[in-house]
């Protein structure tokens, strides 16, 4: 403990240093630190909700501790938000956008020198979610976010926000970099849910060439609807199979790309195929020549049993 400490107060001397740089030298430590040893009382936010009320009380800091709730509670234009938040470009904490009349997010400042907003979140995380007026989150392309220490993502989800065309929110800017994305129920979404498979729901995948969240078939054994992911080209966060009744995963024809994201202590699951006592053939299509194990970080696992 006395080690970290002393760890964390060499870091903090490097105050005026990016955090893009700091986490390239010390990716673990830097956000240990920060979510233990940085916190300095007169940059902390301890209210529920973002309101007219509460807003005065918002620390004039660049890094802000704090959970950011803005919900239909929130009596505050964009405007007003922007300039709230126009000295914060670094949140520890979470952010909560629920139930709003927003029509979109960029009250948030990015970082001129790093050109991103930071956001770390720990075991919290991002959640707008029911804002029926909502159209542009094109901000999240300029959010860059850090997990806990053993390199876990946060709970990231955009979601049943009726007018929003997410269908690219996936893609661009720093968004790439994430796996565990729950995007679902707005006006267009930017892939389909890998970790929702069941025997009832297989057949509604037929048009998706995008998985987030990985693959996960677990206690699947009627397999008539597999050749519903014919379609998919990209997973992103790993397949896991097991405990089903799948022969071959020749059902994959059209994958070529399977992402994980390895940053941090820990390694991510690329394929686990457990339990599953029919499986004769372990070949798809495009494995020889086209299959790409795409890997954020470090290398990842392959588990067969």
């Amino acid at each position: 403990m006395l080690r970290a400490i002393l760890i964390c107060d060499i870091i903090r001397t490097f105050e005026n240093v990016s955090p893009r740089t700091l986490i390239y030298f010390f990716p673990i430590l830097f956000v240990s630190c920060h979510n233990n040893h940085f916190r300095d009382p007169k940059c902390v936010f301890n209210y529920t909700e973002v309101t007219s009320k509460t807003i005065k009380f918002f620390p004039k800091c660049v890094t802000v501790y704090g959970i950011l709730v803005i919900n239909e509670k929130t009596d505050l234009t964009v405007s007003q938000l922007n300039v709230t938040f126009s000295t914060m470009t670094t949140l520890i904490g979470g952010i909560r956008i629920e139930n709003t009349n927003l029509t979109d997010l960029i009250f948030l400042t990015v970082d001129k020198q790093d050109d991103f907003f930071s956001l770390y979140c720990g075991k919290y995380g991002i959640f707008i979610e029911n804002n029926k007026y909502l159209t542009n989150a094109r901000i999240l392309w300029r959010l860059y976010y850090y997990g806990d220490e053993s390199g876990a993502e946060c709970t990231f989800q955009v979601m049943n926000n009726p007018q929003l065309d997410a269908e690219n929110l996936c893609d661009y800017g720093y968004m790439p970099l994430y796996m565990d994305l729950k995007v679902k129920g707005n006006l267009r979404d930017c892939g389909c849910q890998g970790d929702e498979i069941t025997e009832s729901t297989a057949s509604s995948y037929k048009n998706c060439t995008k998985l987030l969240r990985g693959f996960r078939l677990d206690n699947v054994i009627i397999i008539e609807n597999l050749p519903s992911f014919s379609n998919v080209k990209l997973i992103r966060g790993g397949i896991d199979i097991k405990n089903s009744g799948v022969h071959n995963l020749s059902f994959f024809e059209s994958l070529d790309t399977v992402k994980v994201n390895n940053e941090g202590g820990g390694q991510k699951l690329i394929l686990n195929l457990e339990n599953n006592p029919l499986l004769e053939r372990f070949a798809m299509p495009n494995l020889r020549s086209d299959l790409t194990i795409d890997k954020v970080g470090r290398g990842g696992r392959i588990l067969m049993a």
